[in-house]
């Protein structure tokens, strides 16, 4: 999937404040349309990503100091989802996963409604 932010905020003279506010909340609501569907929890990001996503009203941050082994921290929460930053990711993806918590009632969700089962969505940012 593909989140195409290049034309948000033509046409208005935005600062760089502004213009990454709307960036977050184009990519935070297509998200949101995305777990409609499913119950993802999770988000995990470049550091380019994580960038515009901070600045959204839903984002509060919370960096944990460390990083595990495989390059992943904790960044803080997005709405309801926990984000991570990926510092080895590609520049421009986001991943949006559930847990093994969730996993279970997705299982059954997609069994009695006869869908196939999705462990993530990865999304190419075009910024």
């Amino acid at each position: 999937m593909e989140i195409d932010l290049t034309n948000v905020g033509n046409g208005h003279e935005l600062n760089e404040y502004e213009l990454s506010r709307l960036k977050s909340g184009h990519i935070y609501q297509k998200i949101k349309s995305i777990n409609e569907n499913h119950q993802f929890n999770w988000i995990i990001m470049s550091i380019a990503v994580f960038n515009i996503l901070e600045y959204h009203d839903q984002f509060t941050g919370d960096v944990q100091d460390g990083i595990d082994k495989d390059g992943i921290y904790y960044v803080g929460v997005l709405g309801e989802f926990k984000c991570y930053v990926d510092i080895h990711s590609p520049s421009n993806l986001l991943t949006i996963k559930y847990d093994k918590q969730v996993s279970r009632d997705n299982k059954l969700k997609s069994i009695l409604d006869g869908d196939d089962i999705v462990n993530e969505i990865n999304m190419d940012i075009n910024y």
